[in-house]
């Protein structure tokens, strides 16, 4: 199995430590790709080459990816940051520092599976301290590093190939996500480590004890571990932790106030995130089947595939409509659209020197920043909770005194 990607991955043991038999749900389905794991995976390939040859993203601009993505500069401009911090990273450990770029590591030693490797981002070799650092190229949500599984299984296998070349006393991950400028540090012992090995260990078990024609699966459905399964959508024990979740129009209490309690509303938010993905999923499987030809009938008739609306107009060839309006004699203004840049534009420029400080100080003073609308959190969320003020309405049931 050298070289092939493993079944317990690292990047999965969110899902396999907590969902054993999604192991062998996932089997035979394919990868769930979309525009954004492309660009992620072309950001990596950047991250990689630049680190490797001690180069600067800028230089690969207009480049392809060997995934057939271009790597444009707002990827070059993201990327570097990450190259940026590792860099400086490596420099702050002192010359014995060893620094590996998406260097295979074994992952036998933790979950049994044969000549099974795992692929960390970058890790630091130190005399004392081991660093495992993850890029993360999304901008859906800020990942932690504290108990990162992911995180914690790559340092475990750095950690069995330098261990006996280094007497390691901590371990340090590293979350680095450059486009929602957000980084996470978090530091543990070895023995902390290896404690989370036996749990590791344990959860292999588990999942490799799936196969043995055991036809009840152990499925244990949930936010984290459901949110990229390859059988999310397909899934009996998802969906009857959906129908749990909204009750499944049943009301043991037919005397019970119609209007939910705030505790029950509370249980209805834990689950918002988790439904709200397994509808995503349910439709993306019927659209599948759809495309294969497959019959989905419903309540009203069979399903089907219509077309949404059309994309915007765009011109085939810019530079032959502008010759052709020059030759019809068309005014310039008529011709052209003008539009000043924005501020994140005016921000570029300022970075590139095209602007100088002062100018650019200047330019911040007209800039309008609207606040963020109110969201509605877990308790577990990074960011600080807002108390908004009451807001006063009007008694519309007292006449107004002249």
């Amino acid at each position: 199995m050298t070289g092939k990607h493993a079944i317990l991955s690292p990047s999965g043991a969110h899902r396999w430590m907590a969902c054993p038999g999604s192991v062998v749900m996932e089997q035979g389905r394919p990868n769930r790709d979309s525009k954004y794991s492309a660009e992620g995976t072309a950001a990596h390939e950047v991250a990689a080459l630049c680190l490797r040859n001690i180069s600067s993203a800028d230089f690969l601009v207009g480049e392809m990816a060997e995934n057939g993505v271009e790597i444009t500069d707002g990827m070059a401009t993201e990327v570097q940051k990450y190259v940026d911090f590792v860099r400086e990273l490596v420099i702050s450990y002192g010359p014995e520092a060893v620094l590996l770029v998406e260097q295979g590591l074994p992952l036998e030693p933790l979950t049994g599976e044969e000549g099974a490797e795992g692929t960390g981002d970058a890790v630091i070799v130190s005399p004392e301290e081991l660093v495992a650092l993850d890029l993360k190229f999304g901008m859906g949500h800020q990942v932690a590093a504290e108990n990162n599984p992911q995180l914690m299984m790559y340092a475990l296998a750095a950690w069995h190939v330098w261990s006996l070349l280094q007497d390691f006393k901590t371990v340090r991950l590293i979350v680095h996500q450059p486009r929602l400028n957000h980084v996470s540090e978090w530091s543990c012992t070895v023995d902390q480590l290896l404690v989370f090995q036996k749990q590791v260990e344990a959860a292999a078990t588990e999942c490799w004890a799936q196969f043995d024609d055991n036809p009840i699966l152990d499925l244990v459905p949930g936010e984290e571990q459901c949110r990229w399964c390859k059988a999310s959508g397909d899934c009996r024990a998802q969906d009857n932790m959906v129908l749990k979740a909204v009750n499944a129009g049943e009301f043991e209490d037919l005397t019970a106030p119609p209007e939910v309690t705030t505790t029950e509303l509370g249980i209805r938010l834990d689950k918002v995130h988790f439904i709200q993905d397994w509808c995503k999923k349910v439709q993306a499987l019927g659209e599948t089947e759809l495309r294969a030809g497959n019959p989905v009938l419903g309540a009203e008739g069979p399903y089907k595939l219509v077309r949404g609306r059309k994309g915007s107009r765009a011109w085939t060839d810019a530079v032959e409509v502008e010759n052709t309006l020059k030759a019809m004699r068309v005014k310039h203004d008529l011709m052209y659209d003008y539009k000043i840049v924005s501020p994140t534009r005016a921000q570029e420029l300022a970075k590139s020197g095209e602007l100088g400080p002062r100018n650019w100080k200047k330019l911040q003073e007209y800039i309008h920043q609207t606040e963020g609308g109110l969201n509605v959190a877990k308790a577990s969320d990074k960011r600080e909770a807002v108390t908004p003020e009451k807001e006063v309405f009007e008694d519309l049931t007292i006449d107004a005194v002249e």
